[in-house]
């Protein structure tokens, strides 16, 4: 996209009813409490180089947000240039006490 003279914008959008709600708790959330500490590292940085190349875009990202905005999801909106919601709009950031 960098290199693409007619891309103006990057929209963010949801498919279907939500925006994103993040990682299924089974499939990737769980086994992450039982990764050793480089393979959450590598995780980490997984994430990290995502934002990293969202901020270095040089296009504008909008986040246009609906319904649920969780865990990874709230991440991408957070890193986007501008995030628009509509009144069903619910971000969240999961913790594990």
């Amino acid at each position: 996209m960098a290199q693409s003279s007619d891309v103006k914008t990057v929209v963010l959008t949801g498919a279907g009813e939500n925006f994103c709600s993040g990682g299924d708790v089974h499939e990737i959330i769980g086994p992450l409490t039982e990764m050793d500490m480089p393979g959450l590292l590598s995780f980490t940085r997984m994430t990290g180089d995502l934002v990293k190349a969202m901020r270095a875009c040089p296009q504008p990202i909008i986040a246009a947000i609906d319904g649920v905005c969780a865990g990874a999801g709230a991440i991408l909106a957070m890193a986007s240039d501008l995030r628009l919601g509509t009144a069903r709009s619910k971000t969240a950031f999961f913790s594990r006490a």
